[in-house]
């Protein structure tokens, strides 16, 4: 990708004819906006869009597209690499309404200060309209709104809590805060392809002799779901229960077959629960690394211990590989639970750890919340929200 030094004094193309009169057949990236199209850099659309073009990127803006149906979102064509969605200058909400959930008359953003052109948390909407348009786009969702929003958080306007925008969304990407560095990284991976050629070879071994497969509350769930049990019947069958030495978290962990010590799942040389089976094992061989400041996620690759085969012929990325293994589709409950878990283990580890007489009575009411007392009948997420809701103030009490 050449970068360009030329200085445009024209607008970015806001039609398919702008484009035309560029002699532009397919815009490399479509960035959307709450705000009208004014391009100064007081407004974040024309940051990055002028950003994206200094790097060699065809762009194209989208200002506060119809949000009844996602005609809008294919107004230029398929972008080539995808979407960059902002909520606007200022969050939705406190644009549309008062303190007092009063409806504000205008809209000083919008063309006329005439409200209505964006719709309630419009970084939400954009980018489902985004993915509904173009399923298989990446979507990349940055601003103010969704910064906020990045976390499971408290909704002034619904009185609930709500789950991460990610989560939400729909969105493949958050870029959180200002996001001008992040924004030409993220353009130049994704033009790059990030190439990815690991294919897993069926061979199984990956399976054999596992005694460290650490189960997440959602990775219990799953199973227990595939096998219609409740959670506790299912790690009463085939895990057991620890306490691991550096978060003094109680964990479960996968037992190994007593004969042949690989997964309990594994027979005749196949997964049995391989819809339902866990992070560690769709994520092979990745591992991932989240952060519980930013839920930032980070993927590594590590050494394939099996008979792994490379495909020539097909170009293959490492979001085909996330997105096939359906990483990306729960990437939001698993940055959240490592969040929790590492405040849990910070509540622990300030408490005294297991020196506090009432260290083994908490961690099994933790391990009743982030394991165990879940329907198998309900979501996993709202269920996971309200167990740890309830388990703060307890814990609280009891160390």
């Amino acid at each position: 990708m050449e970068i360009s030094s030329q200085i445009y004094n024209e607008f970015l193309p806001i039609s398919r004819a702008d484009m035309e009169a560029r002699g532009w057949d397919q815009l490399d990236f479509v960035v959307v906006g709450g705000d009208a199209y004014v391009d100064h850099p007081s407004f974040g659309t024309a940051i990055i869009s002028r950003l994206l073009e200094a790097e060699g990127y065809k762009v194209g803006v989208l200002a506060q597209p119809r949000y009844t149906d996602c005609e809008d979102f294919k107004r230029f064509g398929k972008p080539k690499y995808g979407f960059f969605i902002g909520g606007g200058n200022v969050d939705s909400m406190v644009s549309h309404y008062s303190v007092a959930k009063i409806p504000r008359a205008e809209d000083e953003y919008s063309p006329g200060g005439k409200a209505g052109a964006r719709p309630d948390r419009s970084a939400t909407v954009y980018t489902r309209l985004a993915k509904q348009a173009y399923p298989d786009l990446p979507v990349i969702l940055g601003g103010l709104e969704a910064s906020l929003r990045r976390f499971a958080h408290y909704d002034y306007w619904l009185d609930t809590v709500l789950p991460s925008i990610a989560e939400d969304s729909g969105a493949d990407i958050i870029s959180f805060g200002m996001g001008e560095h992040q924004t030409v990284e993220i353009a130049r991976r994704l033009a790059a392809g990030e190439p990815f050629d690991f294919v897993c070879a069926g061979c199984g071994d990956c399976c054999r002799n596992r005694r460290d497969l650490v189960l997440s509350g959602y990775d219990l769930y799953r199973i227990a779901r595939r096998l219609g049990l409740p959670p506790r019947l299912t790690a009463d069958a085939f895990c057991k229960q620890e306490f691991a030495p550096q978060t003094l978290l109680p964990a479960v962990v996968l037992r190994p077959n007593a004969r042949t010590g690989n997964c309990p799942f594994f027979e005749a040389d196949a997964c049995t629960i391989h819809a339902a089976r866990p992070l560690a094992c769709a994520l092979y061989p990745l591992g991932q690394a989240i952060d519980p400041a930013t839920a930032a996620m980070e993927y590594y690759v590590q050494l394939p211990l099996c008979g792994a085969r490379v495909s020539a012929q097909e170009q293959r990325t490492l979001q085909n590989y996330l997105d096939d293994a359906a990483i990306t589709a729960r990437a939001g409950i698993d940055a959240r639970w490592a969040v929790v878990c590492t405040q849990l283990s910070d509540k622990l580890q300030q408490a005294g750890g297991r020196e506090n007489p009432r260290y083994l009575p908490a961690s099994r009411r933790i391990a009743r919340a982030l394991y165990f007392d879940y329907s198998i009948q309900d979501d996993f997420y709202p269920q996971f929200n309200a167990n740890t809701q309830a388990l703060w103030p307890l814990l609280d009490k009891m160390l």
